[in-house]
């Protein structure tokens, strides 16, 4: 009914008690010895791990959740990784060393990150996938440079192997993980609150066949084999990404991945080259995660594209000075509420003398009255009710499932609300302002066309005007 403006506001603008920041330190610090532990169990012998999650993680934390990036924040992290590696037996030194270059890459991808507008950050847009592939691709050079520097006396190996083992695990891991954590619904401290009811609803037709179509790919790499059998992974990837969500995407092609490495490290999918060969490996890894990007940019596309049908519906059925409903938004809502069988009633109000204020003060000036106007009423109703400008200076209400009472309650209440105060429409000039209703009332046993209500509430108000305006006519329909 109201129309609600929702204004994006940087958490970082409210000041936060030291309980509050205490308390998102703590969460941090849990989330990451998580995350570490669980890349610990697939570290093998002597390197580095295999899936390492932490990182993407916690850089998709600083980025949804600025506040939680406070230097307490960076702090409990920083404890979590060394926790985490201290109680599975590491040395003290090679746990700093390592937290190191896990926080080079974070802190790199935090800075990239808030040089991005929201829209990007949030990967809205087509071209935020290029800036993805960039920002990722800063942090694991960070990170691999600090591996450079380190894996010669921690590893006893070659620097440039250092380098490319940790920036391909870091790239690969953050284009696996990232995209589902900069996506994820409304991440409110690990609680996720849907946008939209149409985020749980049921899988149709539609969408489990391109679930489908992926499984399949995944059962004919598995038999097939070959180095081309991670393509058979595509069109069922793709065609998720123009079924689903971008953040249903995201976490479909994050668990295809993990598929794949699971089904290659146990040897249930046979790719026909040596992967445990060092270089064959991390060739192997950040191709996966590059194929990846594909279905995630098709589905970014989409998104973009629902967003601006979503606009445009809205343009075509709300009125542009009033925010509220159109004619065509009015006939849309009505249909199925005159098609339930409830009692209802209908009220055509129309601003008494309008046109003097348009003449006297401007259209300008009267672009405010009905804005105002919209406002008062708008107040006045339930969050049921049906509101629409449907002309000039008139406007319908749909009151739904009511007794005549109530809807000569509101209409009444619709009255006081402009004639008790006047309508202030800049410093110097306010005016005063009533409004003539023409109020019908329908039982749920009478069914009339569109055509017929808005008639017979237009009869109403011309007799409200007739009766000397400022007042509600009420009229009890007949079938």
């Amino acid at each position: 009914m109201t129309e609600t403006i929702m204004k994006h506001v940087d958490v970082t603008d409210f000041r936060l008690t030291p309980g509050q920041i205490l308390l998102n330190a703590t969460v941090v610090g849990v989330i990451i010895f998580l995350c570490s532990m669980l890349g610990i169990w697939t570290r093998p012998s002597g390197l580095l791990a295999a899936f390492w999650p932490a990182n993407a993680v916690l850089l998709g934390l600083f980025v949804r959740l600025p506040k939680l990036a406070h230097p307490l924040g960076w702090g409990a992290a920083f404890l979590g990784y060394l926790t985490a590696d201290l109680i599975t037996g590491m040395n003290w030194e090679l746990s700093v060393f390592l937290t190191a270059g896990n926080f080079a890459g974070v802190a790199m991808g935090v800075f990239l990150f808030k040089q991005l507008a929201e829209k990007h950050r949030l990967l809205k847009q087509p071209l935020s996938i290029i800036y993805l592939i960039l920002v990722t691709l800063a942090a694991s050079v960070a990170a691999g440079i600090v591996g450079m520097a380190g894996f010669p006396y921690f590893f006893d190996g070659l620097a440039k192997d250092g380098f490319i083992y940790w920036f391909a695990t870091e790239w690969a891991n953050y284009l696996a993980i990232l995209p589902v954590m900069l996506t994820l619904p409304r991440l409110r401290l690990g609680l996720i609150r849907l946008r939209r009811k149409q985020d749980c609803h049921l899988i149709n037709l539609h969408q489990g066949l391109a679930l489908l179509a992926l499984i399949l790919g995944m059962g004919l790499g598995v038999v097939i084999g070959g180095p081309g059998a991670l393509a058979f992974l595509v069109p069922g990837l793709l065609w998720c990404a123009l079924t689903y969500r971008l953040f249903t995407t995201a976490l479909v092609i994050l668990c295809s991945n993990i598929w794949v490495m699971l089904t290659i490290s146990t040897g249930l999918l046979d790719l026909g080259v040596n992967v445990r060969d060092f270089l064959i490996l991390e060739s192997f890894r950040m191709g996966l995660a590059l194929q990846s990007l594909a279905p995630l940019a098709v589905a970014s596309v989409m998104n973009a594209r629902n967003e601006l049908v979503e606009q445009l519906r809205h343009l075509a059925t709300h009125d542009s000075l009033t925010h509220i409903l159109n004619r065509p938004g009015l006939y849309e809502k009505m249909q199925p509420e005159l098609l339930s069988k409830k009692p209802y009633a209908l009220l055509m109000c129309d601003i008494d003398h309008f046109k003097l204020v348009n003449d006297q003060y401007g259209h300008a000036c009267g672009d405010l009255v009905l804005a105002e106007f919209a406002k008062r009423t708008s107040a006045c109703l339930r969050e049921s009710d049906i509101f629409a400008r449907v002309g000039g200076e008139e406007f319908c209400i749909l009151l739904t499932d009511c007794s005549h009472h109530i809807a000569s309650d509101i209409a009444d209440r619709i009255c006081q609300a402009c004639s008790n105060s006047p309508f202030q429409l800049n410093e110097s000039i306010q005016i005063d302002v009533t409004v003539s209703i023409g109020l019908v009332y329908f039982d749920e046993q009478q069914s009339f066309s569109i055509e017929a209500i808005l008639s017979l509430a237009d009869e109403a108000l011309y007799d409200a005007k007739e009766s000397g305006r400022n007042c509600v006519v009420m009229n009890l329909a007949s079938a």
